[in-house]
């Protein structure tokens, strides 16, 4: 875990066990160094300490490598999520240039305002995602559920990895628009897990290629304006509303319709029920001529506000 480690044990451990030592360990961000510079420490602790300082609780046995792998991992999504910092390369294999390590990004702008427990969670379940993200949920699914994780951090966790790789167009508000609704709180935390996996990549030209399209995702999210209704994504019609003013049947086809106004609000930033009822009474029209059954089939097939889009 630190530059001796890598610099001289690592190399060695690699010709001892007669393997090629991986392009992407000639370079490496030290942690402690980070640390040192995003918070107020004045110095370069043990993992222990920076542990403590960010009031998290060191998990595993000391010194064992994977324990120690992910309380290092832990560390560094704090310092992404809570100040800001960058992961940019510190260290290199002897005679590299430390700055060729791959593309860093700073995260832009910060999401709403939580308490310390609630950040705390999301981000450990946060970390939990991106060190597992590159298995299936099933598997890890069982392997959060053996490391006896509550049911809300089990849930948190699985919405990281089943949200990972999945951007929205940057160039299309209405996507972004619903993106950020869809995500809510946790729009921003899922940028940083996103960009530290972009960060991951082996490849440099693939690593470049996904670190720069975080960096265009989160640019074009700090420039797009708050939603226009007076209750931001808040559904403005209801299934009240559907019935009496636009004497829509009761039933299970009823929600459908509500599901996809609610989309249609956020995607077309709706202002207000006069907005949103000139937009039903074009799908009413549209679904005027239908038979029974082809208007129960449109009905179902409706998009509505999720991340990730329904395919």
């Amino acid at each position: 875990d630190g530059d001796w480690d890598l610099r001289s044990m690592m190399p060695k451990q690699c010709a001892l066990s007669n393997v090629t030592m991986p392009s992407y360990m000639n370079y490496w961000a030290d942690i402690r160094v980070l640390f040192a510079e995003y918070t107020p420490q004045s110095h370069s602790p043990g993992l222990l300490k920076m542990c403590q300082a960010l009031r998290l609780e060191a998990q595993g046995r000391a010194h064992s490598g994977i324990d120690d792998s992910l309380n290092i991992a832990r560390v560094a999504l704090v310092l992404l999520q809570d100040f800001d910092a960058v992961l940019r390369t510190t260290s290199s294999i002897k005679g590299l240039d430390p700055g060729g390590g791959g593309a860093s990004w700073e995260g832009e702008g910060k999401g709403p305002q939580a308490s310390q427990e609630e950040k705390t969670l999301r981000s450990v379940c946060a970390r939990v995602g991106l060190l597992l993200g590159d298995r299936s949920v099933g598997d890890t699914e069982r392997g959060l559920r053996g490391l006896k994780l509550s049911k809300e951090e089990i849930r948190e966790a699985l919405a990281r990895i089943s949200l990972l790789g999945h951007l929205p167009d940057p160039s299309n508000e209405g996507e972004m628009r619903r993106y950020r609704s869809a995500l809510g709180a946790h729009v921003h935390l899922q940028l940083r897990v996103e960009a530290a996996w972009a960060a991951s990549e082996e490849d440099e030209e693939e690593r470049d290629t996904k670190s720069m399209e975080v960096k265009k995702v989160s640019e074009a999210l700090a420039r797009l304006p708050p939603l226009r209704a007076e209750g931001g994504d808040k559904p403005i019609v209801t299934g009240k509303w559907l019935m009496e003013v636009g004497k829509a049947k009761p039933g299970p086809l009823l929600g459908k319709m509500k599901d996809y106004m609610h989309f249609v609000q956020v995607d077309r930033d709706l202002g207000g029920l006069e907005d949103v009822e000139k937009v039903f009474k074009e799908e009413m029209a549209a679904l005027g001529e239908m038979d029974e059954a082809s208007y129960a089939a449109h009905l179902k097939a409706l998009p509505r506000l999720q991340w990730p889009p329904e395919q």
